[in-house]
């Protein structure tokens, strides 16, 4: 039997990259953790535990070293946090969520509803919130934004989390 993969099988484009970003920045460090999971990926987080790499919850058992956010990104508060700490900080934000999390600081600070379209318990969909400065309204579904009110006088703006199949 033969066997072939596709041209475009493997991660997208944001998870290489923070994947690529981790083990290239973790050669230079000791005492590096990651915050959450890189990838939902059990291999991949087996092989950055091998390197080292400890993986954690929050900031609050970190105290020294190097601190890795995740390709889901976080809210602009935990960036302070860390460097309050004097963490050093590698960024592993796909740059398509760094994206929707600047459009919803952006449209929010302009006075705009900005509705986060996603899983309201993803971590993705949670860092959008906090940069709309926690101003943002996540909805779940189409159903769930035929039911919602608009304001004819009001302004909205819509941000869907990145990994959305709708």
């Amino acid at each position: 039997m033969k066997i072939t993969i596709g041209k475009y099988s493997g991660f997208c484009f944001g998870v290489k990259r923070a994947y690529d970003l981790t083990c290239v920045n973790s050669k230079n460090c000791t005492d590096i953790f990651i915050l959450g999971k890189l990838v939902h990926n059990n291999d991949v987080c087996a092989d950055l535990k091998k390197r080292g790499i400890k993986e954690k919850k929050s900031l609050a058992n970190i105290s020294e070293g190097t601190v890795i956010f995740t390709a889901h990104g976080i809210g602009p508060g935990m960036y302070e946090k860390a460097s309050r700490r004097g963490l050093k900080i590698i960024d592993t934000t796909c740059p398509k969520v760094m994206k929707a999390q600047r459009l919803a600081k952006t449209y929010a600070d302009k006075g705009y509803q900005v509705l986060v379209f996603g899983d309201k318990n993803h971590k993705e969909v949670k860092s959008i919130f906090e940069w709309s400065g926690k101003k943002a309204r996540t909805v779940g579904s189409s159903a769930e934004v035929k039911k919602m009110k608009f304001d004819k006088d009001k302004k909205y703006c819509l941000i869907s989390q990145t990994t959305q199949n709708v």
